[in-house]
């Protein structure tokens, strides 16, 4: 008789628990969680502002290329495209549009990196960076 009651027992708070459990999994399962925001994509738009608020000069240039470069590294393709386009032109832009392009196909972005590609105007580097892209740096 003792050993009747222990499996009953047992077999109660196995189902109990399995009950249990299933409430947590059906209710983690239904709880909606928010998307993360994009890391400092709000604090690189104000960097971004703030740097095409500077006066034209070398400063500025460099403020621009390296926003440019950080702003590829959280995946902003967007603040990428704006800071390059305020750069000037030359082997210095070409190089960081293909720093940042192949920094941003190596985040999945691979639209916002061809775009950014596109904007280098060395035929050579241009056309080796979309292989790059385009190939997943399998070249």
């Amino acid at each position: 008789m003792t050993n009747d009651n222990s499996f009953d027992t047992k077999e109660f708070c196995l189902r109990n628990i399995s009950r249990i459990l299933l409430l947590l999994v059906l209710f983690t399962g239904c709880v909606r969680q928010e998307p993360a925001p994009v890391a400092g994509t709000t604090e690189l738009s104000g960097r971004l502002e703030a740097a095409l608020a500077m006066k034209d000069g070398t400063a500025k240039h460099n403020t621009l290329v390296k926003l440019a470069e950080n702003a590829a590294q959280a995946g902003d393709g967007e603040v990428v495209l704006n800071a390059i386009a305020a750069v000037d032109t030359g082997t210095a832009r070409d190089n960081t549009c293909a720093i940042c392009s192949l920094v941003l196909a190596k985040h999945g972005k691979t639209s916002e990196a061809t775009a950014v590609a596109k904007k280098i105007e060395n035929e050579t580097q241009r056309n080796n960076t979309l292989t790059q892209i385009a190939t997943g740096g399998n070249n």
